[in-house]
C-alpha cells in the first residue's frame, strides 16, 4: 500500500499517527525520496495545518528541489 493510498486511513487515525508520519518524512528526506516526504508531511498538515515540523520538512524538500534546478540552469548558462 503506497503512502497516498493510506491517506484516508491516516486521516481517520488518532493523533498518534502524526509523530510516525513526521519520522517517515524525515527518513524519506534523508533517503532522497522527496515525493514521499512531501506526501507524509502533507498528511500531517491536513490534520494540523500549523505543524512546524511538517512545514519545515516540506519546505526543506522544496528548497533542495529549487537548489538543484537553479544549479542546472546556472550550469547551462555557463556552458
Amino acid at each position: 500500500m503506497s503512502i497516498t493510498d493510506m491517506d484516508s486511513l491516516i486521516l481517520e487515525a488518532s493523533t498518534q499517527s502524526i509523530p510516525l508520519l513526521l519520522n517517515l518524512a524525515a527518513c524519506q528526506l534523508k533517503d532522497g525520496q522527496f515525493q514521499g516526504a512531501i506526501d507524509a508531511s502533507t498528511m500531517v498538515l491536513k490534520k494540523e495545518p500549523n505543524n512546524i515540523k511538517a512545514l519545515f520538512r516540506r519546505g526543506k524538500v522544496m528548497f533542495i528541489s529549487f537548489r538543484s534546478v537553479s544549479k542546472s540552469v546556472f550550469n547551462r548558462r555557463i556552458c
